[in-house]
């Protein structure tokens, strides 16, 4: 779940990104797609203890809407990332219920 190892991580990439994108200009795009998928993984991490920090979760929200189109549109990007990035930005909680579901399933397939 999440805890305060998770707000520092989360801090950091912030600034990390902030920073890589300043000197590294023609990176930025690379650099925000990255923590994009980081940053909703703080998300999945918040719904498994209940532990929403309301001040980060908001950001994460603005960053992911923000970012949605470059994101979806490089190519690299695996299209189930592309589709989770899509449910997100309907409503964070009902990607938390597919993800929380699709993990559900993959335990019962392996047991």
């Amino acid at each position: 779940g999440f805890s305060e190892s998770h707000v520092l991580a989360y801090n950091n990439y912030k600034k990390k990104c902030k920073s890589l994108s300043e000197q590294f200009p023609q990176y930025r795009t690379l650099f925000e797609n990255y923590v994009l998928t980081e940053y909703i993984m703080f998300v999945v991490a918040m719904s498994r203890n209940g532990n929403y920090d309301k001040e980060i979760l908001n950001e994460i929200v603005e960053f992911v809407n923000r970012n949605k189109s470059q994101y979806c549109k490089a190519g690299y990007i695996e299209p189930k990332f592309r589709i989770s990035v899509r449910i997100f930005c309907i409503h964070y909680k009902l990607f938390v219920l597919g993800y929380r579901t699709m993990e559900q399933m993959r335990y019962m397939l392996l047991k």
